[in-house]
């Protein structure tokens, strides 16, 4: 019986190392993922932020100049109206 307890304290103790080695696998994993991938995703973030700005302003600035050629070509084309027509 006593050799019994002992090869189930034995075994316990072999699943406790296992175990233990597990989460020392797994913290050293999670580690590794917020120093590196972590660092890269923020990285990524911030330039995808940084071209996502600058379309939109280039845009901005595309719509603004549009604006001003339908403009004048509407004032040209009233005053070719206005001269044609008078």
């Amino acid at each position: 019986m006593e050799e019994k307890i002992t090869n189930l304290k034995v075994h316990m103790a072999a699943l406790t190392e296992r175990v233990n080695q597990g989460f020392l696998h797994v913290n050293s994993q999670l580690t590794d993922i917020k120093e590196n991938h972590l660092k890269h995703l923020q990285k990524d973030y911030y330039t995808l932020t940084k071209d996502y700005s600058d379309l939109k302003s280039t845009v901005d600035k595309m719509g603004v100049r549009i604006s001003f050629i339908v403009a004048g070509i509407t004032i040209i084309i009233q005053i070719a109206f206005q001269i044609f027509f008078k």
